[in-house]
C-alpha cells in the first residue's frame, strides 16, 4: 500500500459515523433532553426540554425539572424522543478535532499564502496543504485528550 491509498483510507475512516441510537436508558442524575409532543410536560410537537433524569421505574420515567426539585412523573409512550448527554470516545474526538483543525489550519494558509502571493505563484495550494495538515494533527490531538460531550438519542424500547 503506498502513501497515497493510505491517507485515502485514513479519510474515509474519518468520516464513517459511529452508532447512532444508544441502547440503554440514562442512568438517575444523566442529563437528558425530552422531546414533545407531551401534555404531561407542557411540550408542543418539536419542542424540547433539558432536565435530569430522577428514576426509572417500569415503563415510567421520572424527571428532575429544576433546581428546586419540582419532579414530572411521564411514561415513556408519551414522550416522542429522549436524548442523553454521553461522553464522546477519543476516537470521535480525533476525528472532529482533525475535521475542525483541518478547515481553521486550511483557512490559515490561504491567508497567509494570499499574502505571499505576488512572490510566489504556487504558494497557494502549498499553504493549503501545509497549514492544512498540521491543523488536522493538532486538532486530532487536542480532540484526543479533550473529545468532550454530545446528544445521543436513546431507543426507548415502547414494545
Amino acid at each position: 500500500m503506498n502513501v497515497r491509498e493510505y491517507l485515502g483510507f485514513c479519510a474515509i475512516a474519518l468520516l464513517l459515523p459511529t452508532g447512532a441510537l444508544s441502547q440503554e436508558l440514562p442512568s438517575p442524575g444523566e442529563r437528558v433532553r425530552v422531546w414533545g409532543p407531551s401534555t404531561a410536560m407542557n411540550l408542543m410537537a418539536g419542542e424540547n426540554r433539558e432536565c435530569e433524569l430522577f428514576a426509572v421505574r417500569g415503563d415510567t420515567l421520572v424527571f428532575e425539572m429544576s433546581e428546586d426539585g419540582e419532579r414530572m412523573v411521564v411514561t415513556r409512550s408519551r414522550i416522542r424522543r429522549l436524548d442523553v448527554r454521553r461522553p464522546r470516545s477519543p476516537g470521535e474526538g480525533t476525528r472532529l478535532g482533525a475535521i475542525v483543525g483541518l478547515g481553521l489550519g486550511a483557512v490559515a494558509g490561504l491567508l497567509l499564502a494570499g499574502i505571499a502571493s505576488e512572490d510566489c505563484p504556487g504558494c497557494f495550494v502549498q499553504g493549503l496543504a501545509l497549514f492544512g495538515g498540521i491543523g488536522a494533527g493538532v486538532g486530532a490531538l487536542i480532540g484526543h485528550a479533550n473529545p468532550g460531550e454530545r446528544w445521543k438519542e436513546v431507543e426507548l424500547g415502547r414494545g
